[in-house]
């Protein structure tokens, strides 16, 4: 069974849901939602961490071939964590978008298939704004001007001359 997540966490999760409608306090999490929450949210964090592990075996790999300088890499994420959590999170998000409310016995029974090929999780509300600090709310949700996606560019050699910064991609 998965660790509940440290008081370190949890309060600031808890202080970035403050003012959340819907987001309960962690000291208000009965076991199995703080169970089911900390497995979430270690298969979000394990999926980044394998992510990031394969971008640098292809960047090690680039530079082995001696291609990396020669090479236009661009990584670029979506922009957040979302809603469809819920104020639980689910095993698999249909639920939300089909108004059915996670069976939280069910879920903490299954807390090992989450993260595998028999779930298609989402995390719960507060942790969700927590990921999302210092923006508000949800990837739904524009906050100051606009949404906001993190973009790395690495440029090939060729392109030295071209480099500078984009103002506007779009009008």
């Amino acid at each position: 069974m998965p660790r509940a997540p440290p008081a370190a966490a949890c309060a600031a999760a808890q202080a970035r849901a403050a003012a959340a409608p819907g987001v309960k306090p962690c000291t208000q999490l009965s076991e199995k939602e703080r169970l089911f929450a900390a497995r979430l949210q270690e298969a979000f964090a394990a999926m980044l961490d394998h992510t990031d592990s394969q971008i640098g075996r292809l960047v090690a790999f680039l530079k082995e071939l001696g291609l990396l300088d020669d090479t236009l890499f661009i990584l670029m994420s979506d922009n957040g964590a979302s809603q469809e959590g819920g104020p639980t999170g689910v095993l698999d998000e249909m639920r939300y978008f089909n108004g059915m409310r996670e069976d939280l016995d069910a879920a903490v029974a299954r807390l090992d298939d989450i993260g595998g090929p028999n779930s298609h999780c989402n995390i719960p509300w507060g942790w969700a704004q927590a990921g999302n600090t210092p923006l508000k709310w949800y990837k739904q949700n524009t906050h100051g001007g606009g949404v906001r996606d993190p973009l790395i560019i690495h440029c090939p050699r060729s392109w030295e001359a071209r480099k500078g910064a984009v103002a506007d991609l779009a009008n």
